[in-house]
């Protein structure tokens, strides 16, 4: 399957499908409902901060890893794997700093 990165209504819908995600955020019926801001640098994996517009202090943030590095693109062929990497290594840090701890939902290229 061809990576695509997440469009506003595209990441709304998966948001929306895992019960966790749409608990935190709040009531929400469609990407209108939401704030979405894609905020990564470019270089590596797409970032999108999103918030309910009705209760801005519902929140998560989404990120997105490619199966390459985004700056080069797609000749520069990365695993998606690293995202469970990142995310073991934050628990981790969570463990150590329980004030700073989050919880993390993941998938193949996807954490939230």
């Amino acid at each position: 399957m061809e990576f695509e990165a997440f469009t506003a209504s595209a990441l709304a819908d998966y948001l929306g499908g895992i019960p966790e995600v749409r608990a935190r955020l709040g009531h929400f019926d469609d990407a209108g409902d939401l704030d979405i801001a894609e905020v990564g640098d470019g270089n590596l994996n797409f970032v999108y901060f999103v918030t309910n517009a009705r209760a801005r202090e519902h929140s998560v943030v989404v990120k997105q890893a490619p199966p390459f590095l985004r700056l080069v693109g797609k000749t520069w062929p990365l695993s998606c794997q690293r995202m469970d990497h990142e995310v073991a290594a934050l628990r981790r840090f969570g463990a150590l700093c329980p004030q700073h701890d989050r919880r993390f939902i993941t998938s193949t290229n996807v954490a939230i």
